[in-house]
C-alpha cells in the first residue's frame, strides 16, 4: 500500500484551526462563487463553504459637489445645491463619487443614486446624467456655467418628486460606463429646463457626509 505524501499526512493529523489557516490562502484563489469540503482525521471535524464572494452592497458618500448658475459667472456655495429651469436663468447640479475596485470575477448588478430634495417642486422631472468622462475633471472651487462639462451618454429620469426626501435614479448603465471609461459623476438637471420661460427651482443636499448626503449604493454578485 503506498504511503500519503508527507505533506499530505501532516494536513490530515492538523487541527480545525491549522486547517482554516491553509483555506484562507486557498479561498483568495477561488472564483466568485465556489464550493468546498474538508475535513481532519478527526471524526466531526469538517468544514464546508458554497457561497458568493462577490455578494455585497457598498453605499457610498460623494467626495464632490457643486453647482452652475447660467446667471452667475463664479463658483457657487455647495452646501445647497440648486436645480432650475427659466429663461437666461439656469442652473445644474453636480454630485462625484470614488468607484471602489472592480474586481474582475464580479458582476455589478445594480447602481442607485439618492440625492436628498429639500424643496421638491411635483411637476418638473430632474434628470441624472453621467458627466463626460473626456472634460477636464471638475471641481467644487473651480466649476462655473462657462467651464462645467457636458452630459454623455442616456439621460435617467427622476420621478416627479413632490416629497421632501430621497430622490432616486437608477444609474447602472451610467456607473458600469464609468468602470470602463473614467469616472467625472453625475450632474443633475430640469428636464425641458431651457425651453420652458417659466421658473422652477429645487434645492437638494449639498454636504458630503451626514444623513441628508448624496449617496451611490451599488450591488454587485
Amino acid at each position: 500500500m503506498s504511503r500519503r505524501p508527507r505533506a499530505v499526512r501532516i494536513l490530515l493529523r492538523a487541527s480545525p484551526v491549522a486547517v482554516v489557516a491553509v483555506l484562507v490562502g486557498v479561498l483568495a484563489q477561488l472564483p466568485a462563487g465556489a464550493s468546498f469540503v474538508a475535513a481532519t482525521d478527526d471524526r466531526g471535524n469538517s468544514i464546508g463553504s458554497s457561497t458568493n464572494f462577490c455578494a455585497r452592497s457598498d453605499y457610498l458618500s460623494p467626495v464632490a459637489t457643486a453647482w452652475t448658475d447660467q446667471a452667475a459667472p463664479t463658483p457657487q456655495d455647495n452646501s445647497t445645491l440648486v436645480v432650475r429651469s427659466g429663461d437666461q436663468a439656469n442652473a445644474m447640479a453636480f454630485v462625484r463619487f470614488d468607484l471602489p475596485v472592480h474586481e474582475p470575477w464580479c458582476v455589478l448588478y445594480a447602481a442607485t443614486l439618492r440625492v436628498y430634495n429639500t424643496t421638491p417642486d411635483g411637476t418638473r422631472v430632474i434628470d441624472a446624467v453621467e458627466v463626460d468622462p473626456a472634460a477636464p475633471r471638475w471641481s467644487t472651487a473651480t466649476l462655473t456655467w462657462g467651464n462645467q462639462p457636458a452630459g454623455t451618454g442616456g439621460a435617467v429620469g427622476g420621478s416627479k418628486d413632490s416629497t421632501v426626501g430621497q430622490q432616486v435614479w437608477g444609474v447602472t448603465p451610467s456607473v458600469q460606463d464609468q468602470y470602463t471609461h473614467g469616472n467625472n459623476g453625475f450632474l443633475l438637471r430640469q428636464r425641458d429646463g431651457a425651453t420652458d420661460p417659466t421658473t422652477h427651482r429645487m434645492l437638494y443636499e449639498g454636504g458630503l457626509s451626514g444623513p441628508r448626503a448624496a449617496q451611490l449604493q451599488l450591488d454587485w454578485h
